[in-house]
């Protein structure tokens, strides 16, 4: 059961589980989906007067590659700016992105499933589909017993890297939506951070939990 103090929404039933054209519209279903995880990173920037959104799970993906995709976008961005002629945004993305498989997707819980599994995802507005990267990374160490103290019965798995580290080695896990991560500081002096993930699987007035682990 959850503490009084921490309170979530069941996920909503959209009655449209395609990619909309609005991308505000579409990075609303996901982070809602996700239960607005604060592992959930979104970068948004124009391209070809377009806005566009990249996604991706923290600790899942490999950060160079995601630096090297946004760098590259930036720059052919900036040197398209001094041309007049007018280019598909999304052929020309796919043009100068060249990390890993590339693929388009329609659905909106196939999309979530990608961001779940180590994928960048990008959102355009006025785009019905997402293009989805594989930049597959991050620490990639199996969750171990613990060496201190070891039980005959239940539970041995110990987590004794950052906290970042931490929820990703869950997320490789359970590649499931309802894996809520939040995050938020204690102490007026020392800021000391932590983080609890939150997974329900029996919903009973919108508030059971099947487990709550905390991370500091």
């Amino acid at each position: 059961m959850c503490p009084e103090n921490i309170s979530f929404q069941k996920n909503k039933d959209y009655n449209s589980k395609s990619i909309q054209n609005s991308l505000i519209s579409n990075i609303t279903k996901i982070k809602e989906f996700l239960g607005n995880s604060s592992d959930l990173v979104i970068q948004q920037l124009t391209f070809l007067q377009h806005q566009l959104a990249f996604l991706y799970i923290s600790g899942l993906v490999d950060e160079k590659d995601i630096k090297s995709v946004l760098k590259a976008v930036k720059m052919e961005n900036t040197y398209l700016k001094q041309k007049s002629v007018e280019l598909d945004t999304m052929e020309t993305l796919k043009d100068i992105i060249s990390v890993g498989d590339t693929k388009e997707l329609i659905d909106i819980e196939q999309t979530i499933k990608s961001l779940l599994s180590g994928y960048l995802v990008v959102l355009g507005d006025g785009w019905d589909c997402a293009l989805v990267l594989s930049v597959a990374g991050g620490n990639v160490r199996d969750v171990s017993p613990p060496q201190s103290q070891t039980v005959i019965r239940g539970p041995k798995d110990s987590f004794t890297e950052s906290i970042q580290t931490n929820q990703a080695l869950i997320r490789r896990r359970l590649k499931s939506p309802n894996l809520h991560v939040k995050s938020l500081q204690i102490g007026n002096i020392s800021k000391y951070c932590l983080s609890y993930s939150c997974y329900f699987s029996i919903w009973r007035n919108d508030c059971l939990y099947h487990d709550i682990s905390i991370f500091k």
